[in-house]
């Protein structure tokens, strides 16, 4: 299974946000075999002693149509947001984002408006290799 080109950078940027990494990838058992989304997290809410439980799928926007790219990014959402809620209803799903590729995308009024109406979780990530990589939004 081939990762995405920001994986690790996306990975390495919930670390230091002080999510565990609990699953790489995170298998969704939809049919015989299963899909897998890119990473399975958590985090332990210290005042409620509760856990956040999270699905991440990385999407780096690096291709060469912003429109395919979205394609699949949807594509993928859905499936996952659908399997989710049946076998892991505790799980949120987020689509993780380098904060360049969500800049590029949302510049176009028409993405911006879908990851709206279709409620879409996002994670927005650095990916300077000077700093550490970090999470520069949460979209909920």
């Amino acid at each position: 299974m081939a990762k995405d080109f920001f994986h690790e950078a996306a990975k390495r940027a919930l670390q230091n946000d002080g999510w565990t990494i609990t699953h790489d990838p995170f298998l969704i058992p939809i049919n015989a075999r299963g899909v897998f989304a890119d990473l399975g997290a958590e985090k332990v809410i210290a005042a409620e002693r509760e856990k956040d439980l999270i699905v991440v799928e990385v999407k780096s926007f690096l291709g060469l149509s912003v429109v395919t790219d979205f394609y699949s990014a949807i594509g993928k959402y859905e499936l996952y947001f659908q399997a989710l809620k049946k076998f892991f209803p505790e799980r949120k799903l987020y689509v993780a984002i380098p904060e360049k590729g969500y800049k590029n995308l949302v510049k176009d009024a028409f993405f911006a408006e879908v990851l709206v109406n279709l409620d879409i979780k996002l994670i927005i990530f650095t990916t300077e290799k000077e700093e550490k990589e970090k999470i520069v939004k949460w979209i909920k």
